[in-house]
């Protein structure tokens, strides 16, 4: 079941519900699609903070509201008792309003509840206070309000943005996406009914209704992001040029080297004179023609010794990342293949030898254009993304139950056993 709500098959669902969109809207308008629609005048700054749901600090018992029957109703947020902390699944609690609109609970813990479950259990059974679970689901719900939130914000302005006819072409393919997306989890699931997907979804603490609301929703505010950041820039070789020159440190590569080395501790062998006797041993050896890696795996003290004494499993070294100052200008100037004289410290005697070094260098433009374009795109789309978001939190009317939360100190990992999740 983990699997079902894994990255890439939300990701594959996305992508599927955006290529119908696409499709609508370019058939309702023609070339006038929501991919181009324009950005006027975007609002610079953080967001505002959101409006709180009272004048007075919340409680901290768990919140409750009244109950919300149609798009018509006026919702409310008001607090209640801790009992209301195992009815924060229901469907009709809601945690926030964006604009009106509701954010459910069941919306942000419904993807725990086999964990949640699981908790309940314990707390049954004693194994668990009941205070920690509950403080457990407002973490959680806390954790992703914001989310939930931006989420909701993007499909709303998208929703805004187009015109009815749109807004109905759009419904007809997210319909067909998520029943595109049902028969993909009905056919690695062998289930053969909707009716036995919902029980599926039920058996692991999930509902279907939630899980379509997350889809679409993804698929819409997804798709107002992409259609505000508008076309790729067609950038031109001098435009690739001039992002390089001015980045030039990024493509710049320090002076590198491979080595191996010798270590043999002064406590190990009685001491400075003990370790002498030993190190004098591997010398002679050296001279003799044995191979370096040979001898370190015979007299070294280090835990290299396995591997033939080769310094970061064999990984570059660059200039300044070594203690020893000493050991490291030998390495950078003696003849590759060198042995080096004997390094003494107060606890070791150390030889090294140098496998292999490079020159600093700087990366031909022709290997990185194509890194540097997509940095550029990539850049550009960020920007974008923070002015779409920057100027629909402007105009937006948010209330959260945990506007005034915001110092809540949350358990430690270990005492947490979704915090993994």
């Amino acid at each position: 079941m983990n699997q079902l709500f894994s990255n890439t098959n939300r990701y594959r669902s996305i992508a599927l519900g955006l290529a119908l969109i696409a499709t609508a809207v370019t058939g309702m308008l023609g070339c006038e699609t929501i991919g181009r629609i324009k950005v006027d005048n975007p609002v610079m700054g953080p967001p505002p903070p959101r409006i709180s749901t009272n004048d007075e600090a919340l409680p901290s018992d768990a919140p409750t509201v009244t109950a919300f029957d149609s798009e018509e109703s006026e919702v409310t947020l008001v607090t209640a008792g801790a009992d209301v902390v195992d009815k924060v699944t229901e469907e009709s609690q809601v945690v926030a309003t964006v604009n009106g609109q509701p954010i459910f609970a069941a919306d942000l813990l419904e993807p725990y509840q086999s964990y949640l479950q699981k908790a309940e259990e314990e707390v049954r059974s004693g194994k668990m206070p009941a205070s920690v679970l509950d403080r457990q689901k407002r973490e959680l719900m806390q954790k992703h309000i914001d989310g939930a939130i931006e989420r909701k914000l993007l499909e709303q302005a998208l929703r805004k943005t187009l015109k009815k006819e749109q807004l109905d072409m759009i419904d007809v393919f997210l319909e067909q996406a998520f029943q595109q997306e049902a028969q993909r989890v009905m056919a690695k699931e062998n289930i053969q009914t909707m009716h036995e997907l919902d029980l599926y979804f039920k058996e692991a603490g999930y509902s279907l209704a939630a899980y379509r609301r997350g889809f679409e929703s993804s698929i819409l505010s997804t798709e107002y992001l992409r259609a505000k950041q508008g076309e790729t820039p067609k950038l031109t070789r001098e435009d690739l040029m001039k992002y390089y020159r001015e980045h030039i440190e990024e493509y710049t590569n320090p002076q590198r080297v491979k080595w191996q080395f010798l270590l043999v501790e002064y406590k190990k062998h009685g001491g400075r004179q003990g370790a002498y006797v030993v190190l004098n041993k591997a010398v002679e050896e050296l001279k003799q023609g044995v191979d370096f890696a040979e001898v370190v795996r015979k007299y070294s003290d280090s835990a290299t010794r396995s591997n033939g004494g080769l310094w970061n499993e064999g990984d570059w070294t660059t200039p300044g990342s070594l203690s020893d100052t000493k050991l490291e200008e030998a390495l950078f100037t003696m003849p590759v293949g060198r042995i080096s004289e004997p390094f003494a410290s107060d606890t070791e005697f150390k030889l090294a030898k140098v496998i292999e070094r490079e020159a600093a260098s700087v990366t031909p433009f022709d290997e990185v254009q194509t890194k540097i374009e997509k940095e550029i795109v990539q850049a550009q789309r960020e920007k974008a993304t923070k002015e779409v978001k920057e100027e629909i939190y402007e105009k937006a009317v948010i209330e959260s139950i945990f506007d005034k939360e915001e110092d809540v100190n949350f358990l430690s990992d270990s005492g947490n056993p979704f915090s993994q999740q």
